[in-house]
């Protein structure tokens, strides 16, 4: 009986220990915000555990989710696309005329309930504000803002001439002017989890900055 408890014990901290693991790494590892129209990536990735991306190829658009050398794709318009059976549209006909039918009961309800019933505020510590969406904004880094423009007018082109000096002189973006109808973006924003969690309960902070590698 011992024996077989203490192999339990081991198995359990196994576990517990494997989880911990987890959400350490889920914690500190690079959080990375992507658009680079050269690779087809738009998404993100938690580096280098997990990825989730949209991207762009024979005239569809398709969802990429991938972990730790696993990966499936599915197209973004099958699924919208998707016939759904008789079943499954008898089933969310009766479904809506159950919910119109509860909503209605609780409707009638709700008008001598309402003044006995209080609804209990998010604790202080929780609650969201200007300053913690700042902070939290302003945890992010710009590592590279590449972006090639052609609006396909000159006069544009002309009047985001200056700007884009303008913006390599102050910010890490780069932006390009070109007439030759080439547009490619190739953006990436950092951040870890960890750090989002620690500077939203932080609750002050600069306004948002950017820093670039360069």
């Amino acid at each position: 009986m011992s024996l077989a408890l203490t192999i339990l014990g081991f198995i359990v901290f196994g576990l517990l220990s494997v989880l911990v693991s987890v959400l350490i790494l889920l914690l500190v590892l690079p959080l990375h915000l992507e658009l680079n129209s050269a690779r087809q990536f738009y998404g993100l990735r938690i580096v280098p555990l997990l990825f989730a991306r949209l991207y762009f190829a024979h005239d569809d658009i398709y969802f990429e989710f991938g972990l730790v050398g696993w990966k499936r794709r599915q197209s973004v318009m099958q699924m919208l696309a998707r016939p759904r059976s008789a079943k499954k549209r008898n089933d969310a006909a009766n479904k809506t005329q159950g919910e119109d039918k509860r909503r209605a009961d609780v409707t009638n309800t709700r008008a001598s309930t309402i003044n006995k019933k209080t609804k209990r505020p998010l604790p202080r510590w929780l609650q969201p504000s200007m300053s913690r969406v700042l902070s939290t904004v302003s945890s992010f880094r710009v590592r590279r803002a590449e972006i090639e423009l052609d609006t396909g007018e000159d006069d544009w082109n002309a009047y985001l001439y200056p700007i884009s000096g303008l913006l390599r002189a102050w910010t890490p973006i780069r932006l390009g002017i070109n007439y030759e109808g080439h547009v490619s973006c190739n953006v990436l924003i950092t951040n870890t989890i960890g750090h989002i969690i620690y500077r939203y309960f932080r609750s002050t902070s600069p306004l948002f900055t950017f820093r670039s590698t360069s």
